[in-house]
């Protein structure tokens, strides 16, 4: 427990310290930091998320069938929210509604290191097969929830560089390419900027007053990722007959906090960023709680 919180520590440390800075900055410089975060900051991260730990076809037709039916429970579940309001209250709405899939990428391998070789292995995998999926189903509902009609959907989801570098990444650690060690090392170098800038501006976004005081909407959305979407890997694990090491990923994976760029996404895509990333800060001090239990839970699948 103490590990996953020290992990968290500096994650909530940024957030504050962007709240910071939008006093001295004003709003309107964040969001040119989050445009540059949206085309290349967080398309590098992601690219190397998948192409550094090559997935086997096996493995994927497993935990990444199993992640992608968990991406798929998570958007039901955050359907039943959905209100019956206008145009801009569903695009908001689907601003809030992604963080019942999505993940955090960094914290998933740092709280996956506690586990054997097999299961961090395993965890590259889903990773890889969970990405792309996770930005398919959010880039698609943002864009129906602008009103967008089918054919400007499917432009908007192709054209995604989120969905772009998932899929790249993934085809580079499928077909075990080796990209050029310069080109890695710039990716891996904007990588590195992404998530501290994700945070600072999530920081900036928020709204400080709504943090320690959640809607019931904002506190069933962090219900659903957080409580219900870890109870439904358990029980898709014993569904689907999994080995011990795919359910402990499974349930890692569900449990695991929201992207901290979910905020990023909602706001190119013209719904109102703020609630987005108070409700990501929510669910990250919420985690703090939540996540350790359910390592320990992943812990004893390994006997």
């Amino acid at each position: 427990m103490l590990i996953v919180l020290a992990t968290l520590l500096p994650d909530l440390a940024l957030i504050a310290l962007g709240g910071w800075l939008v006093r001295r900055t004003g709003a309107e410089v964040w969001r040119g930091i989050d445009r540059i975060n949206f085309d290349l900051l967080l398309p590098a991260l992601l690219f190397l998320a998948a192409a550094r730990r090559p997935a086997s076809l096996a493995d994927l037709g497993t935990i990444g069938l199993s992640i992608w039916a968990l991406a798929g429970i998570g958007l039901l579940a955050g359907m039943l929210l959905m209100p019956n309001a206008g145009p801009q209250a569903r695009l908001d709405f689907a601003g809030q509604w992604q963080t019942c899939w999505r993940f955090s990428t960094p914290l998933a391998f740092v709280a996956v290191a506690a586990f054997p070789d097999r299961v961090q292995g395993l965890m590259g995998v889903a990773v890889g097969a969970g990405v792309p999926i996770s930005n398919l189903l959010a880039v698609t509902v943002l864009s129906r929830g602008g009103g967008l009609g089918f054919g400007a959907t499917l432009l908007r989801v192709a054209l995604n560089p989120f969905l772009l570098a998932s899929l790249a990444g993934l085809a580079v650690g499928l077909l075990d390419l080796h990209p050029p060690g310069p080109l890695m090392a710039m990716a891996q170098r904007l990588a590195d900027a992404a998530i501290p800038m994700a945070l600072l501006s999530m920081g900036a976004t928020l709204d400080w007053q709504a943090l320690h005081r959640p809607r019931p909407r904002e506190a069933a959305f962090v219900a659903i990722k957080l409580l219900a979407l870890p109870l439904a890997a358990l029980v898709l694990g014993l569904v689907l007959g999994l080995p011990a090491d795919q359910r402990a990923v499974l349930l890692l994976i569900a449990a695991l906090p929201t992207a901290p760029s979910a905020h990023v996404l909602a706001g190119v895509f013209g719904a109102n960023p703020r609630p987005v990333a108070t409700l990501i800060a929510q669910g990250t001090i919420a985690a703090a709680l939540t996540l350790p239990v359910w390592m320990v839970l992943a812990l004893h699948f390994q006997g």
